[in-house]
């Protein structure tokens, strides 16, 4: 073979060729496709990075406004969810206030309401007061409903329901209506004013 290839000159070239390519292309595969695929990856990393570092900088352009909401949502969470007052009293008549308003509107007649004795618990204190009312199911379900979907947030913790000898006659459907008696101990959390 290798007399072969010292006597014919094109093939001895063409074999120079292709050890010429082939350790081109062994070169090309072990050194400089690796260089290539670090600097290929790297730049990856450098993309992700600069998107991350872009976002990082968003979010802290926006700082004002997130620590405007948070203090709004703050002075929110205090006044709204919870019973406010001065002492107990003040509060529990607050309550009462409240309640009455919130039984007139749906049909229901307020016989009474009175204070329930206040319960401390962890971080606050539960406010209550009981009514006594009647109405038909529907104005006293209304009634309820009212009581339970207020804010402050209100929880009817016990509940006495009687069904009454009288009867409502609705002139707008001219319909009979049974009536019941209602017994509802309502809760809600106090916040103290001090702790502001």
């Amino acid at each position: 073979m290798i007399r072969l290839l010292s006597n014919h000159v094109p093939l001895r070239h063409g074999a120079f060729i292709l050890a010429n390519v082939a350790a081109v292309i062994g070169l090309w595969v072990a050194v400089i496709w690796p260089i290539q695929d670090f600097f290929a990856s790297r730049e990856a990393q450098l993309s992700e990075r600069r998107a991350a570092f872009a976002r990082f900088q968003a979010i802290a352009a926006q700082r004002s406004t997130v620590e405007r909401l948070a203090a709004q949502s703050a002075a929110d969470a205090r006044r709204a969810e919870f019973l406010r007052g001065t002492n107990d009293g003040v509060a529990a008549a607050n309550l009462q206030t409240m309640l009455k308003g919130m039984v007139a509107p749906t049909g229901a007649r307020l016989r009474s309401i009175g204070a329930l004795p206040a319960k401390p618990m962890e971080d606050m204190k539960l406010i209550g007061a009981q009514l006594e009312m009647t109405g038909t199911i529907k104005a006293i379900y209304q009634t309820v409903r009212t009581i339970e979907t207020a804010k402050p947030f209100l929880f009817i913790v016990g509940a006495q329901l009687k069904p009454t000898q009288r009867v409502k006659v609705s002139f707008a459907s001219n319909r009979a209506e049974p009536t019941i008696d209602a017994e509802l101990d309502v809760v809600g959390a106090l916040q103290d004013e001090g702790g502001k």
